[in-house]
This record gives structure tokens, C-alpha cells and sequence, in this order.
């Protein structure tokens, strides 16, 4: 287990890499409106090749007892949803 932390911009090319993966190699998840336990499995699988000595775990929320929250700057969680929404775009129909 990695005791240290990566510098920021390393996690960040390694997550975009994990969803270029996906969207390539996975898309088809998407367009067939899968689960999003589907989804996120496969995600986690991407992701746990590109963080070997990490712990990767699509469900798991608790640090303990406690139920984990997403502590992110507003301008981070907005850029978040701009990307996600582009993204998801790209898989709807009109």
C-alpha cells in the first residue's frame, strides 16, 4: 500500500487516461444505458491498472462508521458538473 500521495497533476493525467480508456474501450456501456454498477466496475478496473499500489473501490463510501463526503471547492465541483454533463451529452439522443 502506497503510504505517500502522488503529486496532483500525476492522479490527474492518470484519471484522464482511465476515462479515455473507458470511453474507447468501454462506450458501449453508455450507449446501452447500463447499470451504473456496470459502469463503475469497469471504471475501477481501468483504474486500479493505473494505480497499482492503490486501493480501488467504486462502492465503498465509509471511512469506518462514518459515511465519507465529498469535500470540493465550488468552482471545482462546477467545473465537475460542466464535464460530466459534455460528457453524458455526447450519449444522448434528441
Amino acid at each position: 500500500m502506497k503510504t505517500g500521495f502522488q503529486p496532483m497533476e500525476e492522479v490527474r493525467e492518470r484519471v484522464q487516461a482511465a476515462i479515455d480508456s473507458f470511453l474507447s474501450d468501454e462506450s458501449q456501456l453508455l450507449v446501452n444505458n447500463s447499470s451504473e454498477q456496470a459502469i463503475t466496475h469497469r471504471l475501477a478496473v481501468i483504474l486500479e491498472g493505473l494505480f497499482e499500489d492503490w486501493n480501488v473501490d467504486c462502492e465503498y463510501n465509509r471511512n469506518q462508521s462514518t459515511i465519507k463526503n465529498l469535500c470540493m471547492p465550488f468552482h471545482l465541483m462546477s467545473q465537475l458538473k460542466k464535464g460530466m454533463s459534455s460528457l453524458m451529452s455526447l450519449f444522448t439522443t434528441e
